[in-house]
């Protein structure tokens, strides 16, 4: 950059040579002012909340709101009022009334926090959904702390963001609102309308600042402007200027002068048209959809290194690794897990309920395993602490550890409901639960950093690779996936980075969902890695990062533990008007209709490693390391779309409306469907669904007495039952006279079961 910028030149005798030396040193010259004063211009409003479309500002009295959390905590019926929260916000001409009601089903039921390494009790009364009054097909998830909401709300299609200001504006202690509201993300910066009006046409303005911004930002413009046509530069030179400017960040206001240039636009036109790379550049580096901006760091040399490290695995002896009652290690593999060994009981008892179940693990037609949940351990590392400390922490410690255990839970409530809602080639109901959290504050780091330091993220200068791998050095075979959240400003623009997961067995590419800790060869050196794990990053050019970015680039890392590469070929990049799908290379703003959706591509490649790990039994010994290991649990909470009428569910017919009409079920709407109705839920007028129970028939109403239908057969204890015509179930049945003997006279009933004499 210094040489470009430098103001010198071989100059010749002869008029000419010195002229042209006289135009590239004051090109060269003006070239590195506007440079800088753009510069400043940009680093000046690093706030993003410049970057948004349109927000406003939430004010609501949130006194209120914390003592009516406060009065639910007391309670001692906290079911008398299933959402006992309500808070109204505005948004534009809309007024959403949300009613809450505690949840934190994205953490286990065994879920075991540590802070620093040291294990403590949490409390997470603090977070919430809910819906919206009024909006049949809503969902809202977030947290309520000191009476402020922080969180999303889906409205059909829609998203709306809530946030507090003080995660932008640390200078507004007391700031005359608290938190503000607002639908679309940032999408081009730095661009005037009269700018945009040239570069998209009129009525497709896409800037995002203030008017009183475009003005100033306009008016410097104007002057140069003005220096530029009344200068004797060739167009050559403009050409030159203008591609330098264009290379240098977030100044496109400032080509301005030469996009009024008749020759040069229509110069320009022709590069576009020949040229698409150069059509991006001069679009400006973009915070999102641009390569150049934030991105995966899974390509070119880093993706290269990785693959090849997987392919590096060492092929021990087998080692028993087991669930159940106490884990089995040998040899080094019980050495190097020695540190973990105080989180034994709590994931034993995880694994010895799922033993408990095993017999009613069920496999489908395909040989798949009904299970589907991936347990998850997420960390939050010092530098990300230190951050959230310092603004929504409000220097509290105790509020900070909310404030991340929040920024946790709407991160995976957020990637739930895009796999959730993914029908991966008929395996439905993929779902994530935290199972262990740890949460590392600046105390924890030494002035000098040792290996056996308790927090593994001490170093202070590491690129994206080597902080996945700070991850990877810990024993994770505990967890499906293991993710470190922090606040570093990774190079290029990277916001995360995750091993691939590969349908071969293990022993020929390792890494992703449910790999064990186990030895790798790098170099001459063996190396024991969890490669079960990813990384992601929270600030991206020195701003944070919004939450509907960075919860895509937790589903994209994601996608990359579940096998699935950057999206390819083209046809699963299609770009604008509809975006580009999760999986693309680049960070998109999510406000596009592909954004929050896997494209065909990825569903494929994801489908075929969960086919390969889904037909292992999940409760087989691991031997060796070549075959894939089934780590999936059980689901702790009810799924819409898997035809079993769960908790907070009026029906269940399927995942689709296909799976419904094949159950010949067209009382109840299926998870995915093109109404506005909420999922699981009856059509309305009618009275019951055939997925309710046996008593229900296929018009959707209660099969009558008079029928005389025979839902269940009578056993050696209980008499026959037929509908009654006011339930869908099939009622209790009538039990045989107590001292009834069956069993080959070895029982008697009793209350219609079965006991020894």
């Amino acid at each position: 950059m210094s040489t470009l910028f430098t103001p010198s030149c071989h100059c010749h005798q002869h008029f000419n040579g010195f002229f042209k030396c006289f135009i590239t040193m004051l090109t060269n010259v003006l070239t590195f002012f506007v440079f800088h004063l753009c510069l400043a211009l940009s680093v000046s409003g690093q706030s993003p909340l410049k970057f948004l479309r349109r927000f406003e500002k939430l004010d609501y009295d949130s006194s209120s709101v914390s003592s009516a959390h406060a009065r639910f905590k007391r309670s001692i019926d906290s079911r008398s009022d299933p959402f006992p929260i309500t808070i109204s916000l505005k948004y534009l001409d809309k007024t959403f009334k949300l009613k809450l009601k505690p949840d934190s089903s994205s953490f286990s039921s065994s879920h075991a926090f540590d802070e620093n390494g040291k294990k403590k009790n949490v409390d997470l009364s603090f977070l919430f959904d809910g819906q919206v009054e009024g909006e049949s097909n809503s969902y809202v998830y977030g947290s309520l702390i000191d009476g402020v909401f922080d969180g999303h709300i889906h409205i059909k299609d829609s998203v709306y963001h809530v946030e507090k200001i003080v995660k932008y504006d640390v200078n507004q202690l007391k700031p005359a609102y608290h938190s503000i509201i607002y639908s679309g993300i940032f999408e081009e910066n730095c661009r005037s309308p009269h700018v945009q009006a040239k570069l998209y046409g009129q009525g497709e303005q896409r800037c995002t600042y203030s008017i009183d911004e475009y003005s100033k930002v306009d008016g410097v413009c104007q002057i140069f402007k003005g220096m530029i046509q009344k200068s004797i530069l060739s167009m050559f030179y403009l050409f030159h200027w203008a591609l330098l400017l264009s290379r240098v960040g977030n100044c496109d206001c400032c080509m301005l002068f030469f996009l009024n240039s008749t020759p040069m636009k229509t110069s320009l036109s022709g590069c576009r048209r020949r040229d698409s790379h150069l059509k991006m550049k001069l679009r400006v580096k973009r915070h999102v959809d641009s390569s150049a901006s934030s991105s995966c760091g899974l390509h070119g040399r880093v993706r290269r290194t990785m693959q090849r490290f997987q392919r590096s695995a060492v092929v021990e002896e087998p080692q028993l690794f087991t669930y159940g009652s106490g884990h089995q290690w040998t040899g080094a593999s019980r050495n190097a897990d020695e540190a973990m060994q105080p989180w034994r009981k709590y994931v034993e008892k995880v694994h010895r309920d799922d033993e408990e179940l095993s017999d009613r693990w069920k496999r489908s037609a395909d040989g798949l395993y009904d299970v589907r949940t991936c347990t998850l351990y997420m960390q939050a590392d010092q530098k990300l602490w230190e951050f959230v400390y310092n603004h929504e922490g409000q220097r509290n410690s105790e509020r900070t550890r909310n404030e991340i255990l929040s920024l946790f839970n709407s991160h995976i409530k957020a990637v739930n409901t895009i796999y959730e809602g993914t029908n991966f080639n008929g395996i439905k109901g993929i779902n994530f639960v935290v199972q262990r959290t740890t949460i590392f504050d600046n105390n924890t780091c030494p002035s000098i950093v040792t290996p056996d330091s308790g927090n593994p993220f001490c170093e202070e200068n590491v690129d994206v690779s080597n902080f996945l791998n700070l991850n990877s050095i810990k024993n994770h075979s505990d967890f499906c996936l293991a993710y470190a959240l922090t606040y570093r400003d990774f190079v290029g623009g990277t916001l995360g980075l995750a091993w691939v997961a590969s349908p071969q067995p293990s022993g020929h590419t390792s890494g992703g969902i449910c790999e064990i800790y186990k030895p790798y060869s790098e170099g001459s050196r063996r190396v024991r890695r969890s490669l079960n794990t990813g990384i992601i990053t929270l600030v991206n050019y020195h701003n944070r990062v919004p939450p509907k970015v960075s919860q895509l680039t937790l589903a994209h890392e994601i996608g990359h533990n579940f096998g699935s590469p950057h999206d390819y070929p083209p046809f699963c990049q299609p770009g604008l008007p509809d975006g580009n799908y999760i999986m693309f290379a680049s960070a998109t703003s999510g406000d596009k209709v592909n954004n929050n959706k896997f494209s065909i591509c990825s569903v494929n490649n994801i489908s075929s490693v969960l086919h390969e790990v889904l037909r292992q039994n999940p409760n087989m010994p691991r031997l060796g390391s070549s075959a894939k290991r089934n780590c999936f649990k059980r689901r702790e909470t009810s799924f819409c779309g898997n035809a079993l009428v769960e908790d907070g569910e009026e029906c269940d017919c399927g995942f689709n409306q296909q799976e419904c009409r094949q159950r010949g079920d067209s009382c109840c709407y299926p998870r995915t469907h093109g109404g506005e109705a909420k999922g699981c839920t009856r059509v309305e007028g009618v009275q019951c669904s055939p997925s309710e129970g046996v008593c229900c028939n296929k018009s959707c109403q209660f099969i009558t007495s008079s029928a005389h239908f025979l839902c269940r057969q009578a056993t050696e204890c209980s008499t026959d039952q037929y509908c009654k015509g006011n339930q869908p179930g099939c009622p209790l049945s009538d039990a045989k006279p107590n001292g009834t003997r069956c069993q080959d006279n070895t029982k008697v009933c009793n209350n219609g079961v079965m006991q020894f004499l």
